[in-house]
């Protein structure tokens, strides 16, 4: 399970000012490239009040 701040770290760097937002449209574009499973069971989980996990 990944923050918002530490997938920004992992993707940018340390020096980036990180916006909620932002992550939120990197994790969205992520889930149209990699298709779920089924329509039940997402590679990607939103972990809402923490951030998200990879299912895989």
């Amino acid at each position: 399970m990944l923050s918002r701040d530490q997938i920004m770290n992992a993707v940018k760097g340390g020096h980036w000012e990180s916006y909620d937002r932002v992550v939120d449209g990197i994790i969205s574009r992520l889930r149209r490239k990699i298709p779920a499973r089924t329509r039940s069971t997402p590679f990607i989980r939103t972990v809402h009040g923490v951030g998200y996990a990879f299912t895989g």
